[in-house]
């Protein structure tokens, strides 16, 4: 099944927003649903709430896997959908968890544009439909068009991951696109051994958002350490080989 097309022509939008709406709270009507996102995702999250499928039944909005193991209950939801990474661990972990709690619930992976999770390892560890984080900010239709598949025992994958995997594919082959040219500074100063107070007081950002930059590196490249991140950006040519004593700050990023 493919996924529905965006709005065209003259249609309202409020009226394509209204059915949509009422479409989502169809297909999860009396049922419990769990959703655990990052915050970051916090368009996602907002379209959740606003599309009512957080609510009347219980519809845990949660952000980490601890949560999700505290909240479950006997009544075993229906339906899971969560985000690749979590605040505490990954969507994948919470997937294997709930299909050992209940062989019958149904898992939606959401993944953004820079995911390092493969069709494979999503479907090897329990998820029954991948859905673009993207997809749902446009309104595209792919997550109606998931749970509609999911009822019938059908796995989706959303058509717009498959351009976005090949997209990059190409990028990881000559290293372009991985990085904003801010994330490259700040993964150059992290290659320099710096740490998040010292790259913020370099750099005149809050020490939270050169945390926060830090984290996105290190997603973008799928690693887990700082220091993987600075031997991956070295490898695929986004900073030169790091050098402690160089204080320079890029023109035009200051």
């Amino acid at each position: 099944m493919s996924a529905s097309k965006p709005m065209q022509g003259n249609a309202d939008p409020k009226q394509d927003w209204q059915n949509r709406a009422a479409r989502l709270q169809q297909l999860a009507e009396h049922q419990a649903v769990l959703i655990c996102i990052h915050p970051q995702l916090f368009l996602v999250r907002l379209m959740f709430g606003l599309q009512g499928i957080t609510n009347p039944k219980p519809r845990l909005l949660l952000s980490s896997l601890k949560e999700a193991k505290a909240s479950w209950t006997a009544d075993d939801p229906w339906l899971v959908i969560t985000s690749e990474h979590l605040q505490d661990s990954c969507g994948l972990d919470l997937i294997r968890w709930t299909k050992t709690q209940s062989s019958s619930v149904k898992a939606v992976l959401l993944l953004t544009e820079n995911h390092s999770t493969s069709q494979a390892e999503a479907l090897e560890a329990g998820a029954d439909a991948i859905v673009m984080e993207e997809s749902i900010e446009h309104r595209t239709g792919a997550l109606i068009d998931a749970l509609e598949s999911i009822l019938k025992d059908i796995h989706y994958i959303d058509p717009s991951y498959q351009n976005v995997t090949a997209e990059k594919r190409s990028q990881r082959t000559n290293g372009s696109g991985v990085l904003s040219p801010r994330q490259s500074q700040i993964l150059a100063l992290v290659a320099q051994g710096l740490g998040n107070r010292e790259i913020a007081e370099r750099l005149h950002i809050a020490p939270t958002t050169a945390r926060d930059h830090v984290q996105a590196i290190m997603r973008r490249l799928n690693v887990n350490s700082r220091a993987a991140a600075a031997v991956m950006g070295v490898k695929l040519g986004l900073i030169t080989t790091p050098n402690r004593n160089n204080n320079t700050t890029p023109e035009g990023l200051s």
